[in-house]
């Protein structure tokens, strides 16, 4: 299992230095996708554009983020 790290970002970054093991980058996907909807759901969509959660591998290298105005990007 690869350990992927969620890291919120906005102004600043809030580094996620633990990070959390998953089977494959789908997963670590849908698990973003499913934090990002949480805390979402408690902030203005004014305030959520600028929030971001940036997941990256191992490696600290980029591989997903998303908005939690609901944006998402995949980084190839």
């Amino acid at each position: 299992m690869q350990r992927y790290h969620f890291h919120l970002e906005n102004d600043e970054r809030i580094e996620d230095d633990e990070g959390t093991p998953f089977k494959t980058l789908e997963e670590a996907q849908c698990h973003a996708l499913q934090v990002a909807s949480e805390l979402g759901a408690h902030q203005t969509k004014q305030h959520n554009k600028d929030l971001w959660i940036i997941v990256t591998d191992e490696r600290r290298a980029e591989v997903f983020r998303v908005s939690l105005a609901g944006k998402t990007g995949a980084i190839q």
